[in-house]
Parts: C-alpha cells; structure tokens; sequence
C-alpha cells in the first residue's frame, strides 16, 4: 500500500514554497515526490525521458523510472543540489497524477505519527517566509 501526504498550496506565491517542498523531500530517502513545477518544467523530450504521458499539467502521469541525469539536471536548474543515488528514487514511479493538488510525498513505508509531526514542523519552517498557506491531506 503506497502511502501519500498532499499538499496544495494557497498563494501567491506557489513556485519558490514548491522549491521549498523539493528540499525537504530530498533529505529523506523514504520520500518520493511529483510536484506541479516539476511537471510543468519538464519539456515533451524530458517527460518522454523519465516516461510521462503528455497532457494537461494536472493529469500528466508518471508511469517510468527517471533517469538520473535528467532528473540531476531539472534539480540542478532548481539551485537544489542532489546526489546521483537520490536521483534515481526521488520522483514517483506509481503513476499517480496530482489531480488538484500542487505536491505530493509519496512514502516508501506507512509514516508514523512523530514522522508525520516532524514533516508538518519542517513544512511551517520552509513556508513561513513566503507568507502563504496550505492545506495537507494523507491518503
């Protein structure tokens, strides 16, 4: 059972807490993510790289495993360093669309109660100085 938590962002602004959101899920293996910005970003010749459909940004869908070295340059063009290691799990391969959502974490494994609390206080840290809200949902 893959386990989700969803955020949609309530800006202006949305792209910089998105970038924010990228950060965080980075540093922890157990998360793999999609994220509005990441699929708006990618040209037809990338999403065709790391095996997304083409079609409305909110229903693309992600059914591949990345390439590392497509998914080092996206973040790379980000100003998000990465490893080569962290490339080749951070973007979600359960092709699942992000529907009215801006983000989604996606765990490896169901996160527990004090994992979920830590998320939410790095999540309010991040955010804070964008002055924007947002809402969560785990599914």
């Amino acid at each position: 059972m893959v386990f989700r938590t969803y955020v949609k962002i309530l800006g202006p602004p949305i792209i910089g807490p998105l970038k924010e959101l990228e950060k965080i899920a980075i540093k922890k293996d157990e998360i793999c993510i999609m994220d509005f910005a990441l699929v708006n970003q990618l040209s037809s010749a990338q999403a065709d790289d790391i095996g997304g459909s083409i079609g409305p940004s909110t229903s693309r869908q992600w059914v591949n495993p990345s390439t590392p070295i497509t998914t080092m340059k996206y973040f790379e063009r980000s100003g998000i360093p990465i490893t080569i290691e962290r490339c080749k799990n951070i973007i979600s391969r359960s092709g699942e669309s992000l529907g009215e959502y801006d983000f989604f974490f996606e765990w490896l494994k169901k996160p527990s109660f004090e994992e979920m609390n830590r998320l939410i206080e790095e999540m309010d840290e991040a955010l804070t100085p964008y002055h924007c809200l947002y809402t969560i949902y785990n599914k």
